[in-house]
């Protein structure tokens, strides 16, 4: 009940780089403890720990040598 449903983009850009943006949910979206503003691209890195409205937790691992 704490996450919107349409409420953050994850996208992987050109140069292998992750972000992550709020997309005007109710109950936010924090990396590192730190609420993210609206509408706003953030560059995601492996390990960041990412929140969901109250309670949805997670991890990001990410390796761009893996892709092949």
């Amino acid at each position: 009940p704490t996450v919107s449903s349409r409420h953050a983009l994850i996208r992987l850009s050109g140069d292998d780089s992750l972000t992550l943006t709020d997309l005007g949910s109710t109950n936010g979206t924090y990396v590192n403890g730190k609420e993210l503003e609206r509408n706003v691209e953030t560059i995601v890195k492996s390990s960041d720990v990412v929140v969901f409205g109250d309670d949805h937790l997670a991890s990001f691992i990410y390796d761009a040598s893996l892709e092949d």
